[in-house]
């Protein structure tokens, strides 16, 4: 349906609302019209006469931002619509244009005709930078717009634009983060970021999502009239972290829903930790208060109420004795920020951003796989600071057990039932060899628990050459990675078991099968506990 407008006369007003494309009309539901609230932006069109033939139109874009803390809204200040399209229109044209400036100034002088005319910024972005906002219901644009005005030959307008936080200030809040996200990658990169269309509306029910399809980015965010992302920041960053690691990296995420205190594939732990980190990042290159938090409301649009859903701190982090492991997506997190942020101390390297750029940016995506276990490798190849405190703190145990060596039946180490010991898979192809004396007809059981960093184990019982194959376990069941093997004695003797990381399974083993359905193995590190038991 067609957006109703309704037009403001009074040279002191401005005029907010959707459009479409470069015409003059445009469809879907209007947000309506509004001059600032709250006295912190202000709009007005004033005109003052100067002499030549051209009409020249200039002026300031701003739009009110929603300020907030770990606890919500705080308040509301002023920021200035950068890098924005600024339109001149002109019986339903666009008859000349321009580019907002850093600080949202613009000036059109240039193809302007005497007659009846308005100026318009639209969330539509001018180079350097390449992203849009859109109402996804019919792919309208937003802008913020002047009354409108008849200009004659050789008269200068001003006009100061003012896009309210209860009308597309919500829009233009969206747009703004984005266009901090393409300035921090541009700066990063070196490259000028490709174009990113955010899908947003006042009541929008789509839940809040990064994806690519048909070489497009997207992201839908949240307009809920009991929960908007248009204010939410770290929302809005964290979807951009996403689109970072799509466009100069690689993200290998298999998906499905996470928990921030959950342990989860690495692949996702990393795509939801990097995505996490890099909202911060961006913030603390604004040199934003607090950067480290991620703050969630359930607001609704425009005022609405500042209800905080939820916030966490990287840095600390939140949830402390549960953000562990390199499966954890806040630890992942927490380690990124520690490598980055200052001030440098036990658990603070203060390094900055370009050795991580270097590893994510060039080294990931040359990679078969993108999780942590990938990060911590090439940063190693790459001789760059020890990790091994900041890893220690998280409780990622990248390291080699105290009782390596026992990589063979030969270095076997000895067990008795009724013991239990942790174990690392470290460095890569790391297994680990157990020995234990067995009584005939009794049963045993051998079983790997507590699982850290991702591990996923496989148990094989080998009898008393070492090499006949006796019984094996990959999963206990479809909701675990551990294993376990339970087998009963048929003579008294010394019998090896070898615990691995999971690999597919090959010709030889008890559980053989041509199957495609044995999955590449994912993780090559972790830690786990092995038990021997015997009723």
């Amino acid at each position: 349906m067609k957006r109703t407008m309704h037009f403001l006369l009074a040279l002191s007003a401005v005029f907010l609302f959707a459009c479409s494309g470069g015409g003059s009309s445009s469809s879907s539901s209007s947000l309506g019209s509004s001059s600032a609230s709250g006295g912190s932006c202000s709009g007005s069109n004033t005109l003052s006469a100067s002499g030549g033939s051209s009409i020249t139109i200039s002026g300031t874009a701003q739009y009110e931002n929603r300020t907030y803390d770990k606890t919500g809204f705080t308040g509301v200040d002023c920021l200035p619509i950068r890098y924005a399209k600024v339109q001149v229109m002109q019986n339903g044209a666009v008859s000349a244009s321009a580019v907002t400036d850093a600080s949202g100034n613009f000036s059109v002088s240039s193809g302007i005709a005497a007659g009846s005319v308005y100026v318009r910024v639209v969330s539509d972005a001018g180079s350097p930078f390449s992203a849009i906002v859109q109402d996804n219901r019919d792919s309208s644009t937003y802008s913020v717009r002047s009354a409108d005005i008849t200009a004659k030959s050789g008269e200068t307008w001003t006009a100061k634009l003012a896009a309210s936080v209860t009308d597309v200030g919500q829009v233009f809040n969206i747009f703004d983060n984005i266009i901090k996200t393409q300035d921090v990658l541009k700066n990063l990169s070196g490259t000028a970021a490709p174009l990113i269309t955010a899908y947003w509306y006042s009541g929008k029910t789509e839940g809040t999502y990064y994806s690519y399809s048909g070489a497009k980015h997207i992201i839908d965010l949240l307009g809920k009239t009991t929960d908007s992302d248009a204010y939410d920041d770290s929302v809005i960053l964290h979807e951009m972290g996403h689109y970072a690691a799509q466009v100069y990296s690689k993200d290998s995420s298999p998906g499905g829903t996470h928990r921030l205190t959950g342990h989860y594939d690495i692949r996702l732990t990393w795509s939801e930790g990097w995505a996490s980190f890099f909202g911060s990042l961006v913030k603390s290159k604004y040199s934003e208060a607090t950067p480290q938090w991620y703050v969630d409301t359930n607001g609704t649009s425009g005022t609405g109420a500042s209800t905080l859903l939820f916030s966490f701190d990287i840095d600390t982090p939140s949830y402390s004795t549960l953000a562990v492991g390199a499966d954890n997506e806040v630890a992942v997190s927490n380690v990124l920020w520690h490598i980055y942020a200052s001030p440098a101390d036990s658990t603070h390297l203060a390094l900055g951003s370009d050795k991580i750029w270097k590893v994510f940016g060039t080294d990931i995506p040359a990679a078969t796989t993108a999780d942590f276990e990938t990060f911590y490798d090439k940063w190693v190849a790459n001789a760059y600071p020890s990790l091994a405190a900041l890893l220690a703190d998280r409780a990622i145990k990248y390291a080699a057990d105290s009782y390596e060596s026992d990589n063979t039946a030969g270095t076997a180490r000895t067990i008795a039932a009724g013991t239990s010991e942790v174990h690392t898979f470290f460095p890569a192809s790391d297994v680990d060899w157990f020995q234990i004396s067995v009584t005939s007809g009794a049963t045993y059981s051998f079983t790997t628990s507590a699982l850290g960093d991702g591990a996923d184990t496989l148990l094989t019982l080998y009898d008393t050459n070492g090499t006949t194959q006796l019984a094996q376990s990959d999963d206990i069941d479809s909701t675990t990675k551990a294993s376990k093997i339970t087998w009963v004695a048929n003579a008294t003797k010394t019998v090896y078991i070898k615990c691995e990381p999971y690999r597919p399974l090959v010709s030889g083993d008890i559980l053989y099968s041509a199957s495609a359905s044995n999955p590449v193995a994912v993780v090559k590190y972790g830690y786990y506990t092995i038990a021997v038991s015997s009723p």
